[in-house]
């Protein structure tokens, strides 16, 4: 269904984007603005399918360019479809290893915590001891013991 908006092998049709908005639950699409949108698409879409790019960077193009508001709502939505079920796989895996027979009385919320901190610091233990004691991400630890959270921005 979605191989439609492949910007490579086809152009994209006003009917495809309707039935797309309708599979993937979208509410806030204007359609008339959406019909100028897919119309002006149609008219770039020779220069485009000309470019050494993959779909999902002829998209990037065609959006830098362009004024669009409902198409990327759609494209948006359909690039963050997972292709494979590998992650949340892994993610139990790990899980699993975390919360074994032994560990067995660790609440949900350390386990959380430690699947986070496994999954996005790739440090050993020693890096990761460094990188909280350097002064410069003080203020990162104060706002993870915090109970307001998501204030801090690295610059």
């Amino acid at each position: 269904m979605f191989s439609n908006f492949n910007l490579k092998n086809k152009i994209v049709e006003y009917d495809d984007a309707i039935k797309s908005v309708n599979l993937l639950g979208l509410k806030n699409i204007e359609e008339d603005r959406l019909y100028d949108e897919v119309k002006n698409v149609q008219g770039v879409w020779a220069e485009l399918s000309k470019m050494k790019l993959t779909s999902d960077l002829m998209w990037v193009e065609l959006f830098k360019k362009n004024d669009f508001t409902e198409l990327p709502k759609i494209i948006g939505k359909i690039f963050s479809i997972p292709i494979s079920n590998a992650f949340v796989e892994r993610v139990f895996s790990l899980m699993g290893n975390l919360w074994s027979d032994e560990r067995n009385r660790l609440s949900v919320e350390m386990v959380k915590s430690e699947l986070c901190v496994k999954l996005n610091y790739n440090m050993n233990c020693q890096e990761f001891l460094y990188f909280l004691k350097n002064p410069e991400h003080e203020k990162l630890l104060k706002c993870a013991t915090n109970n307001v959270k998501y204030d801090f921005k690295f610059k």
